[in-house]
């Protein structure tokens, strides 16, 4: 009896690291933070308005890459944040639900230059990983504490 459960100990574990490399090798390949970063043009706020330098530009804090002409741009604009580790965000509408350490914030994003907090639940016992919006409820996965309904 022992030989087979043993087989299929020896059996089940290889399944899940055949599953577990096989799931790694379809995630796409994140870019590096300190990396030049390139945004689709399609993707692009049209518009003026403050934006931060080109790659290569330095705004006087040194000297500017020569090779700044084959660089992508960085014409995207910082208009918040909220301080915490993120993990989970969904968007229903108007508004935007955040997981921000063990708290789900929501926000007012109608006027997506100036999101509003909209309201914010009590702290949680687990960190929010992961949240799902839908009607009037939003669905909260807080880590170890398991599926909260808010």
């Amino acid at each position: 009896m022992k030989p087979r459960l043993f087989t299929l100990f020896v059996l089940i574990v290889s399944l899940g690291l055949l599953l577990t490399s096989a799931g790694a090798a379809q995630r796409p390949k994140l870019p590096d933070a300190n990396g030049p970063i390139s945004v689709p043009s399609t993707a692009l706020r049209q518009g003026s308005g403050p934006c931060l330098p080109r790659h290569g530009e330095t705004e006087g804090r040194g000297p500017a890459n020569t090779n700044a002409a084959h660089q992508p741009a960085w014409n995207v604009e910082l208009v918040g944040q909220i301080g915490g580790p993120t993990y989970a965000v969904a968007v229903q509408g108007n508004y935007a639900y955040i997981g921000v350490g063990p708290r789900l914030v929501v926000l007012d994003v109608s006027n997506p230059a100036r999101p509003s907090v909209a309201g914010q639940t009590i702290v949680l016992p687990g960190l929010v990983r992961d949240v799902y919006a839908a009607g009037d409820y939003a669905y909260v996965a807080a880590g170890e504490a398991g599926l909260r309904v808010v």
